[in-house]
């Protein structure tokens, strides 16, 4: 994957399983045309220091986070709506396939789930710590997520967050 990034900006990349690349540069730039990196074009996107995004297979539903946040657009970028999560320091966010199914970390607070493409948002039963990184199936009910601050670990989840598991990956 070829990434461009500007002197002051920070490039979030995602690539869909369909190969609809997309990224989100920190003030709302997004870029679909991966052989030039020349067609970009600025999306309704406010301005945010975003730290994560999260793409449907096929690109038309999208969800992006920041400390403050999560936004989310269900026309591939277009146009893009606050979510009702609340105001936390998100870090990471995950998508199902479809788009319907989110989770997003948030430091020393927890894991929140969304079951309709973060219309509401529910807090999971996963202890609080300093989540970051998080991914999820296909079908957005199997969760793994870490702790990224003293050795916290790589916790999963079977079934949407109800449950979380320490794995026996390694804690440094």
């Amino acid at each position: 994957m070829k990434t461009k990034q500007g002197t002051n900006t920070s490039l979030i990349t995602f690539c869909t399983a369909l190969a609809l690349c997309w990224c989100i540069h920190a003030h709302g730039v997004n870029c679909t045309n991966w052989s030039t990196l020349t067609n970009w074009t600025q999306t309704s996107a406010p301005s945010k220091s975003w730290t994560s995004i999260a793409s449907s297979a096929d690109g038309a539903n999208l969800a992006a986070s920041f400390n403050g946040g999560i936004y989310t657009s269900t026309n591939a970028g277009v146009t893009w709506t606050p979510s009702s999560a609340p105001n936390q320091s998100w870090m990471w966010i995950a998508s199902s396939a479809d788009g319907t199914r989110l989770a997003a970390t948030a430091m020393e607070i927890g894991i929140y789930t969304s079951a309709n493409s973060g219309a509401t948002w529910t807090p999971s039963s996963a202890p609080t710590a300093d989540w970051t990184p998080i991914a999820c199936s296909a079908d957005g009910t199997k969760l793994a997520a870490g702790v990224g601050y003293n050795g916290g670990g790589i916790y999963t989840s079977p079934n949407s967050g109800r449950y979380w598991w320490q794995t026996s990956a390694p804690r440094q």
